[in-house]
């Protein structure tokens, strides 16, 4: 029987990486095979099912019982925080480690006043290019970062979250309408001034029939650049045809996707974008930026635009406007295999894989076959 640690800098609500390792938490305490699955992190909110522990301080965590006596220890890292630096001091017998790679956002696309702690993140991820870590990502573009880092792909296994529906859901979309979903924290990385700006290239018809609805975690946003999206909007002359709903969570959020016809994902770097995949759950179409994870994640006949590109976004948003209106089926193959990949089923199977390769001590490409999706 194996005993796993999960290490993360914050489980809170309202946070796409606190939510991930909240659901492998849920998901490793049901597996025959874990005896005992234990979370540490510095600040948890979130009820989960097994023993929750808050530390501060990396040396707190390694004297810790529960620590010491785990077979395993998956650290979850997409920005830097405190507990992470462990893995520089980690004794020699301890657990096994694996890193579960959430990426972060590159220096030049953040604010000037977090690059400081930006420049300090990519100096703390290399802690996790030690030859003797697992590496788990979910997403093509995470696993070209790592190659990039000089990370051979025989250390690298795809390990996905699970991403389904809380309900059943229904079909609330208008006719008469044009609705749009963009949902993301309000930073200029995620480039909603861009959506903003597109709708001023719609022709009048459409505009009018088109509603933006944005969502997005008022913790992590920049009010600087929210109150720069309100003002250019009312420049533009369609501040009536965006709402600033909140952050809508469980049942509100998924009532948000049955209203939208779209998702829309302006951003300028994407790990994976779970919008996308919550979109395709229910039955929306999406567009996406040519950058990060999005080409991998929009699937044809959807499209990616150039990022920054406010026409050609307003072409896509009309070409997705006119095809929702004709009423005519579209072929759901790609969004279908993005549901199955991020189902239970899949989840379950390739981390149970993930964790028995690591107990073993195997981290050969063959073996790590089973596990990836390529």
């Amino acid at each position: 029987m194996t005993r796993v640690a999960v290490i993360t800098g914050l489980c809170i609500h309202n946070d796409a990486i606190s939510a991930a390792v909240a659901d492998q938490v849920r998901m490793l305490d049901t597996f025959p095979s874990v005896d005992r699955v234990v979370l540490f992190g510095e600040h948890i909110q979130r009820t989960l099912p097994c023993p929750t522990y808050e530390v501060r301080t990396p040396g707190e965590l390694l004297d810790h019982r529960e620590f010491a006596s785990a077979d395993i220890a998956i650290f979850h890292w997409g920005i830097r925080y405190g507990l992470f630096d462990a893995l520089a001091l980690q004794p020699e017998r301890g657990p096994s480690i694996a890193v579960l790679f959430h990426n972060c956002t590159p220096e030049h696309l953040v604010p000037e006043h977090s690059r400081a702690n930006a420049r300090q993140s990519i100096l703390q991820a290399q802690l996790m290019l030690r030859d003797d870590i697992q590496l788990w990502t979910f997403s093509e573009f995470n696993r070209a970062t790592l190659e990039s880092w000089g990370v051979p792909e025989s250390r690298i296994a795809t390990v996905p979250f699970r991403i389904e529906s809380p309900r059943a859901l229904k079909d609330r979309r208008r006719a008469d309408t044009f609705d749009i979903a963009s949902i993301g924290r309000f930073v200029p990385a995620k480039g909603q001034l861009t959506l903003i700006e597109a709708l001023a290239h719609l022709d009048d018809e459409l505009r009018e029939r088109t509603c933006v609805r944005f969502a997005g975690n008022a913790k992590f946003s920049d009010p600087d650049y929210v109150s720069l999206l309100q003002t250019r909007a009312l420049e533009l002359g369609v501040r009536r045809h965006i709402c600033f709903v909140g952050e809508p969570v469980d049942d509100d959020l998924w009532t948000l996707f049955e209203k939208s016809h779209l998702v829309v994902s302006t951003s300028l770097h994407e790990g994976l974008c779970v919008p996308i995949i919550e979109g395709y759950i229910a039955g929306c179409r999406a567009i996406g930026t040519t950058d990060g994870n999005l080409p991998f994640v929009v699937q044809s006949p959807d499209s990616v635009v150039p990022p920054n590109d406010p026409a050609a976004l307003a072409a896509a948003l009309t070409d997705a406007a006119t095809t929702i209106r004709s009423g005519v089926a579209i072929d759901r193959t790609g969004s279908d295999r993005i549901i199955e990949f991020h189902g239970e089923h899949h989840v379950r199977r390739s981390l149970d894989q993930a964790i028995r390769l690591l107990v073993e001590g195997s981290i050969g490409r063959a073996a790590l076959n089973g596990v990836s999706v390529r």
